[in-house]
């Protein structure tokens, strides 16, 4: 991971950790403990190699048993009830659907039920907590604090190209009247700048792609930062810069940790961001 891809510095987040397993959470959520804002981490799980231990994906080629104790293990660990969690089918769209307490469990523990062709979930609404699940590309979960409204979104190169980050600010915005200078971003591990080669066609398709760029091989070739891109996407939608932690983890350099679908191929798992507004703020 290169030093300008540290866009927070180390020792800002911290992690929550029960038997083996272990979540990641953000520094800039401390102050609003309503607010859940977490991501897993391939560790303490129950599934074999090659999706070794806590694969959350539900759509490669892993045991479905193993992968619902898994989620099981990610709900308990974050206190919360998997039928108050809502999944979505992800496309790499940049469409965002709001959802209410009657779409409580909807692909929590299967795929049938989940929201289909979205990369983002919104909900008002308390005790309902939203998932969104990578392999490499970044996540992110926006809050209108305290606690109107929340809204996370999967942004990979295409949903990127398509602003899907700037469509959810304004979609809950436009959900909670809350102004969005008051929004709080986190971004949660993805791959980097340092890691992330992509041809001239990515670079030309995503606006602002010049900011996340690190470097250049010849005419064809860029290394990508997506996660300053978006940073850079949110802070034109109206959240002020001091508002925005992103985590410094590269997945890529990160194999023990986390699952990179760019550094082993299909056959990987997946780990999730996993955000909402509690009913009640628990015991510390």
């Amino acid at each position: 991971m290169s030093a300008s891809d540290r866009v927070a510095s180390e020792g800002r987040t911290s992690e929550k950790e029960r038997g083996d397993a272990s979540l990641v959470e953000f520094a800039s959520l401390r102050a609003f403990p309503e607010l859940l804002g977490v991501v897993s981490t391939r560790v303490g799980g129950f599934s074999k190699p090659p999706f070794d231990s806590l694969n959350l994906g539900l759509s490669v080629p892993d045991h479905v048993d193993d992968v619902v104790r898994n989620r099981r293990r990610l709900f308990e660990l974050a206190e919360v009830a998997p039928a108050r969690v809502v999944v979505c089918r992800q496309v790499h769209s940049n469409r965002v659907a709001e959802v209410g307490h009657e779409d409580g469990g909807r692909g929590a523990l299967e795929t049938e039920t989940a929201i289909p062709e979205c990369d983002g979930l919104l909900t008002t609404e308390r005790d309902l907590y939203l998932l969104v699940q990578s392999a490499d590309c970044p996540t992110v979960a926006i809050f209108a604090p305290p606690s109107a409204g929340v809204t996370v979104v999967h942004s990979g190169w295409r949903g990127t190209a398509h602003e899907i980050a700037r469509c959810a600010v304004e979609k809950l915005h436009a959900a909670t009247d809350v102004a969005v200078s008051e929004f709080r971003a986190v971004l949660a591990p993805a791959i980097g700048g340092c890691c992330y080669e992509v041809g001239a066609e990515v670079v030309d398709a995503i606006a602002h792609a010049e900011s996340g760029v690190r470097s250049r091989h010849g005419e064809d070739k860029a290394m990508l930062c997506l996660r300053s891109v978006i940073a850079r996407q949110l802070e034109d939608a109206g959240i002020p810069k001091a508002n925005i932690e992103t985590h410094p983890h590269c997945t890529h350099c990160s194999p023990g940790r986390y699952y990179s679908y760019r550094l082993t191929g299909a056959r990987t798992g997946r780990f999730g961001l996993l955000a909402g507004i509690r009913e009640r703020v628990l015991d510390s």
